[in-house]
């Protein structure tokens, strides 16, 4: 993608042709290997990405044998005091495959920097074992549909599509924490804090999950008591539930984390509003199971005086379109005409109006004649000639500037490109990988963005609907340009940590009001400027598709994996599947695996419009008989693994 590359200098770089010979392993590497069993995934690079799915998959407890070219000593290092074999050398080696021991491997990912290379490693892993599957790491995002479709086994996934909703949700404040569409409907699992029951209006006197599922449409995926205040907990504070029951009360402080269509959970967002913010007054009553949801009250419609602002303020950034020169000409023009009109006031002897009135009827060369300077002085004779013609050289300029202001709107809409807002809009600087996905969920959320890179692709933002400026983000009269003073957000997600650090730095000085979301490729140097003033968020992309990358290795093959984050120091996932016929008739909450994994959703069986919507699951104790399970019934689920705790060589 122009204006971004895939991996900084620092990642593994990838030889063009394999090599039979010159495998070398370290030292350690052939009695670790000997150790390793059955089941173990074979991660191949250790890169960015691949050293932090090592990462989780130690944190797991999963065994895994590493392949990598070249990587950092101290990654080197760590990966093996975690007891996890590294061999060195190009993972498309047969011979190297064979010794990781790809015929007894659960899973093979290929994460190098390089599509090519991803693949080819895919496809050679394919050969020598047709039974583990395959998750591969894909830039191409055109590439993926047809390549899974081609290949079933293969899992591909993108960082940059995998990232982008959290860089998004950043910028406008939201904790949203994936993202994922799923029958043509948009899916959010996000974080929101309950707040004081009492600040709701209608709200029930002893809330549950149950209510909180029947009020808003959503499912509840876990519940993070608040600090102790006195009132029993079911929990220890601070000690998460995942899936939890319907009868699970929910507290003021309460932290949960809920999965919903956006439109509930927008929903949610405005009458659970952040710390410090009134929720939005609703008109409805609070209603049980089967009911709708609470709607908002419609807007007041605003003063006439906020549209007449709204008006001229359109009108102003129309005219900053049109050329300097032009504009110059046209004003010069004016300010003669306005001073005719003092000048034939005094004299014709006429009051100003009527002076106002001689002189339109002479620039615009109507002359009704009522009005002459016929028996005025020469000069007066001269003068009045002379506005005659100023009179037609501002009627067409006047006629330019029309012409031009139209012709420049109607080539915009042709080529896609939009005028900056000046004021409540993000900026992302930088349309690469990441950025393009960036600005296509902040434009399918209906924020406005501004987009700003040395090259941009503008077809690509075309496609959003998105302004793009051509410019470097770290120059002053760049950010300028894009409104920066103005905007709510500055999301900078360009290939350079550097770079994108100059970025929020300036923009900070020039909107110190401005939120700032920084897209760092180490996820050290992003956890070590987490506490700086100037950086409102510092986020890495491959710490955040790190656990898409290790869920895909880990779900069954008739799993989709939909989602998969890390909170509260577990590994969790949203997978999509059909209802296998063991679970024929049995009820939703019957089929909990071993207290880590629930169903949280189902497909809704209605008619009409909504009869592909997916709802909350209902506790096993609902006495409906529409509870029960069907064959092949599609599900939403609920996977959850807690990682161990910090040994001092996870970062």
């Amino acid at each position: 993608m122009p204006g971004e590359s895939h991996e900084s200098a620092s990642s593994i770089p990838q030889s063009p042709r394999r090599t039979a010979t010159g495998v070398d392993a370290l030292p350690s590497a052939p009695d670790a290997l000997r150790r390793v069993g059955e089941g173990h995934h074979i991660v191949c690079g250790l890169g960015h990405v691949g050293y932090r799915v090592a990462a989780l998959l130690h944190q797991l407890g999963e065994p895994a044998v590493a392949i990598t070219q070249q990587a950092r000593p101290a990654w080197l290092q760590t990966v093996r005091a975690w007891g996890i074999p590294t061999l060195v050398g190009d993972a498309r080696d047969p011979q190297l495959l064979a010794q990781a021991g790809i015929t007894r491997a659960r899973a093979v990912l290929a994460l190098t920097d390089q599509d090519v290379v991803n693949l080819e490693i895919a496809l050679d892993a394919q050969e020598a074992c047709q039974t583990a599957p395959l998750v591969v790491r894909l830039f191409d995002h055109h590439l993926a549909p047809p390549l899974a479709a081609a290949f079933p086994r293969h899992r591909v996934l993108d960082v940059a599509a995998l990232a982008a909703p959290a860089f998004a949700a950043a910028a406008v404040g939201e904790q949203v924490v994936a993202s994922f569409h799923l029958d043509s409907a948009r899916f959010v699992v996000g974080r929101r804090r309950v707040p004081p029951w009492a600040a709701l209006a209608g709200a029930v006197a002893a809330p549950t999950v149950r209510d909180l599922q029947a009020r808003y449409g959503v499912a509840v995926l876990s519940r993070t008591p608040a600090s102790p205040a006195g009132s029993p907990r079911e929990v220890s504070a601070g000690a998460p539930t995942f899936a939890p029951r319907g009868a699970t009360p929910l507290h003021p402080g309460d932290q949960v984390l809920v999965l919903g269509r956006m439109p509930q959970w927008e929903q949610l967002c405005r009458e659970w509003p952040a710390a410090g913010s009134p929720p939005v007054p609703t008109n409805a009553r609070p209603h049980g199971r089967g009911q709708r949801p609470l709607r908002t009250r419609s807007r007041p419609e605003p003063p006439a005086y906020v549209w007449l602002g709204a008006w001229l303020q359109h009108a102003w950034h129309l005219v900053q379109d049109v050329p300097p020169p032009l504009r110059l000409v046209f004003a010069t023009l004016v300010g003669l005409i306005l001073l005719s009109v003092f000048v034939f006031s005094a004299a014709l002897e006429l009051t100003l109006v009527d002076a106002f009135y001689f002189v339109t009827s002479t620039v615009t060369t109507v002359g009704y004649g009522d009005i002459t300077p016929r028996d005025a002085a020469p000069v007066v004779k001269l003068y009045a000639s002379l506005l005659m013609m100023l009179g037609s050289a501002t009627i067409a300029v006047l006629y330019s500037i029309i012409t031009d202001i139209i012709v420049t709107m109607r080539l915009q809409q042709l080529l896609g490109r939009h005028r900056p807002p000046q004021a409540g809009h993000v900026v992302v600087a930088g349309l690469g990988n990441v950025g393009t996905r960036v600005v296509d969920e902040l434009a399918r959320a209906g924020v406005p963005v501004v987009a700003v890179d040395r090259t941009p692709d503008e077809s690509a933002a075309a496609e959003s609907l998105t302004t793009v400026i051509r410019g470097d983000a770290r120059r002053r009269d760049s950010l300028l340009k894009v409104g920066i003073t103005g905007a709510r957000a500055l999301v900078a997600v360009t290939n350079d940590d550097a770079t994108n650090l100059s970025v929020a730095l300036l923009a900070k000085q020039l909107n110190p009001q401005l939120r700032t979301v920084v897209r760092l490729l180490d996820a050290d140097f992003a956890r070590k400027l987490a506490p700086a003033p100037a950086l409102d968020v510092a986020l890495s992309a491959p710490l955040l598709a790190a656990p898409a990358f290790v869920a895909a290795a880990l779900a069954p093959p008739e799993h989709t994996v939909c989602a998969a984050f890390v909170v509260d120091g577990t590994l969790c996932s949203v997978q999509h599947l059909p209802t296998p016929a063991t679970w024929h008739g049995r009820a939703s909450t019957q089929v909990r695996a071993a207290e880590t994994a629930a169903i949280v959703m189902r497909r809704h069986r209605g008619r009409g419009a909504d009869e592909t919507a997916y709802v909350p699951a209902v506790d096993s104790d609902d006495t409906d008989d529409t509870a029960t399970l069907r064959a092949t019934e599609p599900l939403v689920m609920l996977t959850w693994r807690p990682l161990r705790a910090n040994d001092g060589l996870v970062p």
